[in-house]
């Protein structure tokens, strides 16, 4: 398995919680689904530099609260 495989199952075991996340700060499904995108998009970018020391989904999470402090600016 590649580590855009690994990045894939792990997101998928996370996107709920994070998009609940997103939808508690950013109002209206579009400005949620672009923030989302946005995360996703960086997550993929950083790929396998991701910190190993913190429990993927608090990756996931911080990456998307510096995306909606952006949205929100």
């Amino acid at each position: 398995m590649d580590s855009l495989d690994v990045l894939e199952v792990r997101v998928g075991e996370n996107s709920g919680m994070s998009t609940a996340f997103i939808r508690l700060a950013v109002s209206g499904r579009v400005a949620v689904d672009d923030v989302w995108q946005e995360t996703m998009l960086t997550a993929w970018r950083i790929g396998d530099d991701d910190d190993r020391s913190c429990p993927f989904g608090a990756w996931l999470r911080g990456i998307a609260a510096k995306n909606i402090l952006a949205w929100n600016r």
